[in-house]
């Protein structure tokens, strides 16, 4: 064994290696069983060296003599850690990601209740744990009832399992694989807030009274998103037969990231009706995507060709990214059906005009611009800052080149802020509002990237 990775009321863990490979090796704190519990945890890592999952972590074997300890793959840290301590890595990362780790952790849990048969019984963020590539896997289920000790206290509030634990079991009565339904909904309150449950809870009697008495769960703020908040308040509603089997809480979660990550509702409704089968698609072939774009508006397929350099990133497919911004410059007309032609046509107009310059970057436009005249202009769109896909660089009245940033907002106007604050409801018509303003006289010449027109 090398160095410690962490500890706890559990036990410690430990960086060690078996066969040469690294591995982590628990130690657990308590190392005197009876002969049940022997009995116990020699069937449960008998059971779990037979689970094999990408999002359940390994058991590679344990021993009992002249130690007790549990060897199994190890993992970069664990969900608590990430969320709730220096240097806070979560909070850097989008909630559409930590979502989408929620999901991984969701699919451990649904091999475990229906592959395995096996309840948890605690599932907490501590038992979460993570790889380098950000996959989560379910941890210390089975043989931690019979070796972890009591609930303890730490600095006068509550601490291990009992804040994730649902009524049921809070009151000693008839539990069931829902009870990890009903934890996993309050970490994904965790996942969502960043924030640690019941935080001035002070006494195991006092949470009790809380979840159990007065039924009551921890606040959401009003930046939930509806489809989260109900997916939450259907996981730890007090009627366990009532709440969702992991397979719903994916499905529900598909929805859910699915909201998150595209705001438009039209292009959401679109995603979601071809590419929510079984499980949310994020990255789409290029081909696959036209496909379902002809069965959505009944044109063919090649008609859409002309927009794929705006909705395909580095490779062929089409990204929740990428189809976030197409949504922002065209709007969201040419998803529907009669809307369609027309949309396309006004899009293909846009591309048209001289001034355009398509999806070209700072450096690009200022090369463009260098040997130009005062007043010489382009639009350009750009996916620097999502709330500034577009932007306007010029040569100014000082010969100097500017880049004004425009800001765009679902269903909202075309916004620049120039010497004043000038808006409109398409490009075209913000360029004529603002070409006073800022002296503007002439398009730019055309660069290799600065014309998508085709014939319609």
């Amino acid at each position: 064994m090398e160095d410690a990775l962490g500890s706890g009321s559990y036990g410690t863990v430990y960086r060690g290696k078996c066969g040469g490979t690294p591995v982590a090796v628990k130690i657990p704190k308590k190392q005197k069983l009876t002969a049940k519990e022997i009995e116990d945890f020699n069937r449960e890592i008998n059971l779990m060296r037979q689970i094999f999952h990408p999002n359940v972590v390994l058991c590679m074997g344990a021993c009992l003599e002249p130690d007790i300890l549990i060897v199994t793959e190890l993992m970069e840290t664990d969900l608590d850690h990430f969320l709730h301590e220096p240097p806070y890595k979560g909070r850097s990362v989008p909630a559409q990601k930590r979502l989408q780790m929620a999901r991984g952790a969701a699919q451990g849990m649904s091999w475990l209740h229906s592959i395995s048969n096996i309840i948890h019984r605690d599932l907490k963020p501590a038992n979460l744990l993570i790889d380098k590539n950000m996959n989560v896997k379910v941890t210390d289920f089975g043989f931690s009832q019979i070796l972890k000790g009591n609930n303890t206290l730490r600095e006068g509030t509550i601490r291990g399992s009992a804040l994730w634990m649902s009524p049921e079991i809070l009151a000693t009565t008839e539990f069931d694989k829902s009870s990890d339904v009903y934890a996993f909904a309050v970490i994904l309150w965790e996942i969502f807030t960043l924030e640690e449950p019941w935080q001035n809870i002070e006494s195991w009697e006092e949470l009790a009274y809380k979840v159990v008495d007065k039924d009551e769960r921890p606040p959401f703020n009003k930046d939930f998103p509806h489809s989260l908040r109900a997916l939450i308040q259907a996981g730890w509603q007090r009627d366990r037969r009532s709440r969702p089997s992991f397979d719903e809480v994916i499905i529900a979660l598909d929805e859910v990231m699915a909201d998150l990550a595209i705001e438009d509702d039209v292009g959401r409704e679109f995603w979601t009706d071809f590419f929510l089968d079984q499980d949310l698609e994020e990255v789409v072939e290029w081909k696959q995507f036209t496909l379902a774009l002809s069965d959505r508006t009944g044109l063919i397929p090649e008609r859409f060709e002309f927009l794929k350099p705006f909705l395909v990133g580095d490779s062929d497919n089409v990204t929740f990214d990428t189809f976030n911004y197409a949504l922002l410059w065209f709007g969201n007309g040419w998803l529907l059906e009669e809307r369609c032609p027309s949309e396309l046509l006004k899009i293909k107009t846009m591309f048209a005009k001289p001034w355009f310059h398509g999806l070209i970057t700072t450096n690009e436009a200022t090369s463009l611009l260098r040997s130009q005249t005062e007043g010489t202009y382009m639009i350009r769109f750009s996916k620097t800052i999502k709330e500034y896909p577009s932007t306007l660089s010029y040569v100014n009245t000082e010969n100097k080149i500017s880049h004004l940033r425009i800001a765009k907002t679902k269903d909202g106007p075309w916004k620049i802020q120039a010497s004043k604050s000038i808006e409109a409801k398409s490009l075209e018509e913000l360029l004529l509002s603002v070409s006073d303003v800022l002296s503007l006289k002439t398009p730019c010449p055309p660069g290799p990237n600065s014309s998508y027109a085709t014939n319609i």
